[in-house]
């Protein structure tokens, strides 16, 4: 399974639920519906996505004073393989609840907070999938965390995975059998000083992530960017054959700057380049992003 978080969010559900509940881009959905979340209509069709959007900005109401940086609306798909088949919508209401659940996004624990999962029909190529739509500001006006919610949802996967007999991948199963550069004694020390994770762990990871939710090259920068991750090309002018990653660690303060061979053999770009599904675009246009 595939999760595929939105690199932009927003200060409103409406236009993105009418996306969701429309024809789509090649008239491809179909049969628009809820089928998991706190906002929850089973067997109603496109004709509720106006209540769906109201019920998804209640909080931001609510609370016009909690503010979310980059808006309070949370997109994320999760996918299966074309060849993998369809899951029922009882199956995906499971599906999506529990990666709400291990997401720390529906904390029992906490003030809930409102979202839905929109189920329209397969993709354009064959891949049976939701849509999860989420409030980030709870019930009680307090902020849902997000940090390196792309990072953890790769791990919450391996889980649901396991859980729901769903397909793996094993690019994320295995990242050290696919190269992972050991950290030194040095990098070690520095963390303890700083209290922050190893950079070229942490940095491997995230860089991780974004490529295995990335359709393409211009995703993969634009999931990274969204992650705090800055990004430059190699070489800096002509065709780019390279990168190299550092993390934002503050305003104004960049992190170590490590090429991907750097961080793991699997992550150099040629490597990276073989495995995004989504090779229409020029790699020009990941390097003007």
């Amino acid at each position: 399974m595939i999760s595929k978080i939105g690199a932009k969010r927003s200060g409103h559900p409406g236009k993105l639920v009418a996306y969701l509940f429309g024809p789509g881009k090649l008239n491809e959905h179909q049969h628009q519906r809820t089928v998991a979340g706190t906002v929850h209509y089973p067997d109603a069709g496109p004709e509720i996505r106006a209540q769906v959007a109201a019920d998804l900005q209640w909080a931001q109401r609510m609370w016009p004073d909690t503010q979310f940086p980059g808006g309070h609306v949370w997109h994320c798909s999760l996918s299966l393989a074309a060849d993998e088949g369809v899951l029922s919508d009882e199956k995906w209401e499971a599906v999506a609840t529990d990666f709400m659940r291990e997401m720390q996004l529906d904390d029992p624990a906490k003030a809930p907070l409102r979202w839905t999962a929109v189920h329209h029909g397969a993709s354009a190529e064959g891949n049976d999938h939701v849509h999860i739509v989420a409030s980030l500001i709870r019930a009680d006006g307090t902020k849902a965390n997000i940090w390196q919610d792309m990072v953890r949802s790769q791990r919450v996967l391996v889980e649901l995975e396991q859980r729901h007999g769903l397909r793996a991948l094993q690019s994320r199963l295995s990242p050290v059998a696919a190269g992972v550069v050991p950290y030194t004694q040095g990098e070690a020390v520095q963390a303890r000083v700083t209290g922050r994770p190893v950079e070229r762990v942490e940095l491997e990871q995230l860089v991780r992530a974004a490529s295995t939710s990335a359709l393409s090259e211009v995703q993969f920068v634009q999931h990274l960017r969204a992650a705090g991750v800055r990004l430059r090309p190699y070489p800096p002018s002509g065709a780019v054959t390279g990168y190299s990653a550092a993390l934002e660690l503050a305003p104004g303060r960049t992190g170590r700057w490590f090429q991907g061979g750097e961080l793991a053999r699997d992550l150099t770009l040629p490597r990276l380049r073989a495995t995004w599904p989504d090779k229409s675009a020029p790699a020009s246009l990941a390097t003007a992003e």
